[in-house]
Protein backbone atom coordinates (compact mmCIF):
# COMPACT_ATOMS: atom_id res chain seq x y z
CA UNK A 1 0.00 0.00 0.00
CA UNK A 2 2.90 2.62 1.08
CA UNK A 3 4.45 1.75 -2.20
CA UNK A 4 1.54 2.46 -4.30
CA UNK A 5 1.02 5.78 -2.46
CA UNK A 6 4.90 6.49 -3.24
CA UNK A 7 4.28 5.38 -6.57
CA UNK A 8 1.15 7.52 -7.04
CA UNK A 9 3.02 10.82 -6.25
CA UNK A 10 6.05 10.33 -7.92
CA UNK A 11 4.16 9.81 -11.10
CA UNK A 12 2.60 13.25 -9.96
CA UNK A 13 5.61 14.95 -9.81
CA UNK A 14 6.47 13.68 -13.68
CA UNK A 15 3.02 14.60 -14.40
CA UNK A 16 3.29 18.31 -13.50
CA UNK A 17 5.96 18.77 -15.72
CA UNK A 18 3.96 18.73 -18.52
CA UNK A 19 0.83 19.82 -17.46
CA UNK A 20 -0.13 22.86 -18.93
CA UNK A 21 -1.14 26.23 -17.03
CA UNK A 22 -3.26 29.58 -17.12
CA UNK A 23 -1.21 32.70 -17.48
CA UNK A 24 -2.97 34.76 -13.96
CA UNK A 25 -2.15 38.27 -16.01
CA UNK A 26 -3.35 37.36 -19.62
CA UNK A 27 -5.36 34.30 -19.06
CA UNK A 28 -3.57 32.71 -21.67
CA UNK A 29 -3.01 28.94 -21.94
CA UNK A 30 0.73 28.01 -21.05
CA UNK A 31 2.00 25.22 -23.02
CA UNK A 32 5.82 25.71 -23.48
CA UNK A 33 7.21 23.25 -21.77
CA UNK A 34 10.29 24.85 -20.71
CA UNK A 35 8.13 27.54 -19.17
CA UNK A 36 6.08 25.05 -17.53
CA UNK A 37 8.93 23.05 -16.07
CA UNK A 38 9.95 26.00 -14.71
CA UNK A 39 6.80 27.31 -13.00
CA UNK A 40 6.87 23.65 -11.20
CA UNK A 41 10.63 23.64 -10.38
CA UNK A 42 10.03 27.45 -8.60
CA UNK A 43 6.89 26.11 -7.27
CA UNK A 44 5.93 22.55 -5.47
CA UNK A 45 8.55 20.42 -6.92
CA UNK A 46 10.88 20.30 -3.86
CA UNK A 47 7.55 19.70 -1.86
CA UNK A 48 6.41 17.27 -4.37
CA UNK A 49 10.13 15.61 -4.33
CA UNK A 50 10.18 15.01 -0.37
CA UNK A 51 6.70 13.58 -0.37
CA UNK A 52 8.15 10.91 -2.51
CA UNK A 53 11.22 9.70 0.20
CA UNK A 54 9.90 7.15 2.41
CA UNK A 55 9.61 9.25 6.10
CA UNK A 56 11.63 6.59 8.08
CA UNK A 57 14.21 7.99 6.06
CA UNK A 58 13.86 11.21 6.37
CA UNK A 59 13.56 10.77 10.10
CA UNK A 60 16.37 8.69 10.33
CA UNK A 61 18.79 11.51 8.39
CA UNK A 62 17.34 14.07 10.73
CA UNK A 63 18.28 12.13 13.84
CA UNK A 64 21.89 11.45 12.45
CA UNK A 65 21.93 14.79 11.89
CA UNK A 66 20.92 16.12 15.56
CA UNK A 67 23.47 13.80 16.72
CA UNK A 68 26.59 15.61 15.09
CA UNK A 69 25.40 19.33 16.35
Amino acid sequence: MIKMIRDLTMSDLVMNFFVAYENPVTGELITDHRKIANRYLKGWFIIDLLATFPSDYIVKAVQVAGRHI
